[in-house]
């Protein structure tokens, strides 16, 4: 797919985010590539058609849409508000029996917006965001097509002419629907945090030690920074970086080293 346009959608497939602060650039979260999509920053939004994804078979009822999306910031738009709006995207599935995904979706607002401009207040500009969607509802019947719903609104003042972000990953995958009772004990140890030093939440790291040990072992993906020596997604190059060395380390404050 290059460049296609349906609806006032374009959709092509896409190395990746030109800049990503907290992961790698050029690539997908997930795969190598991805798809990128561009709507008119000043019209009404649109849809555009996704190329298959979807098992050939009728789903079942521990099936769930996954998905990444990395919209970009509007760094034209004169309300910051107006910059979130490229996250306004939704996948819309058709099934085999004439129903919709989205029809049957709670908007997560007030109701009076759609599920696709809901997303502008939910997730990070310029940041990788999964997403996930139960499909128990529609247990036994077939996916036959899926799009890109983009639905900004307007904007509140002036905002840049095309928004535009990327999509990953898209996939039917079966549900967790096994987990810890304990939110802390769901942390997967073997990974940090999405952060890096240009966009941080907090550089964790998966460390071997003993209990009150003093000292570390820690994998590095980055010997150049003394303070920030691991990225699980944003060291590069691609979206899973070369083990670059293993260290001893304190791990001290990344900001006061």
């Amino acid at each position: 797919m290059s460049g296609v346009v349906v609806g006032g959608v374009r959709i092509e497939t896409h190395p990746g985010p030109r800049r990503a602060p907290a992961a790698a650039a050029g690539t997908g979260l997930h795969a190598d590539a991805c798809l990128r999509y561009e709507v008119n920053g000043r019209g009404p939004g649109g849809v555009g058609v996704l190329p298959a994804f979807w098992p050939d078979r009728p789903l079942v009822a521990d099936d769930e849409l996954v998905w990444a999306v990395f919209p970009a910031f509007d760094g034209e738009a004169a309300e910051v508000v107006d910059g979130f709006r490229a996250a306004a995207v939704a996948i819309e599935l058709l099934f085999d029996d004439g129903r919709r995904l989205l029809a049957e979706v709670p908007t997560e607002t007030d109701g009076t917006a759609s599920a696709a401009r809901a997303r502008a207040d939910l997730d990070f500009p310029d940041q990788w965001n999964e997403r996930r969607l139960a499909l128990s509802a529609f247990a036994g019947a077939r996916i036959s097509g899926a799009e890109l719903v983009a639905d900004a609104g307007v904007a509140r003042g002036a905002s840049g002419a095309c928004l535009e972000g990327w999509i990953d990953a898209p996939r039917i995958t079966s549900a967790r629907s096994v987990l810890a009772e304990h939110p802390v004990d769901r942390v997967q140890t073997t990974r940090g945090s999405h952060s890096s030093p240009w966009r941080s939440r907090g550089n964790t790291q998966p460390l071997t030690g003993v209990p009150h040990g003093h000292l570390h072992l820690a994998p590095a993906t980055d010997l150049s920074n003394p303070h920030w020596t691991y990225s699980w997604n944003a060291h590069g190059p691609g979206h899973r970086p070369a083990l670059a060395g293993l260290l001893l380390t304190r791990s001290p404050s990344i900001w006061i080293g």
